[in-house]
């Protein structure tokens, strides 16, 4: 069980370093580069839900009892468009940025929602 914890805590402190770390990368970009990057991030999650996720090569490459959070990219890529909305929305006045971010909650929300599974 303390491999598990372990396992959370890193993918925590990897999607930390991620939000952090796109943040800075793109602190001075312009709206077109922001754009890009995010839909260059959403085609990624897209890919890693088709070629990755849930996959059993993966137990192969991660070797674990944890295998199921460390697998679990999900959060440090939504960690990295986070980070470009935060600098997309920084410029924006605040009436302009409450629908954009309750439309990302809600998008976390259902992704969480989606992920958990309904039977065993």
């Amino acid at each position: 069980m303390a491999d598990l914890r372990l396992a959370m805590v890193l993918m925590l402190l990897l999607s930390i370093a991620s939000f952090l770390g796109v943040r800075r990368l793109f602190a001075h970009a312009g709206p077109r580069l922001l754009d890009t990057a995010a839909a260059v991030i959403v085609l990624t999650i897209g890919v890693y839900i088709r070629f990755v996720w849930g996959q059993l090569w993966i137990v192969r490459w991660i070797p674990h009892s944890s295998v199921l959070v460390l697998a679990n990219w999900y959060p440090i890529l939504l960690g990295s468009l986070a980070a470009i909305l935060w600098q997309r929305m920084k410029s924006n006045s605040i009436p302009r940025r409450i629908p954009i971010q309750l439309l990302l909650i809600a998008a976390t929300v259902w992704s969480e929602i989606y992920v958990i599974p309904r039977d065993p």
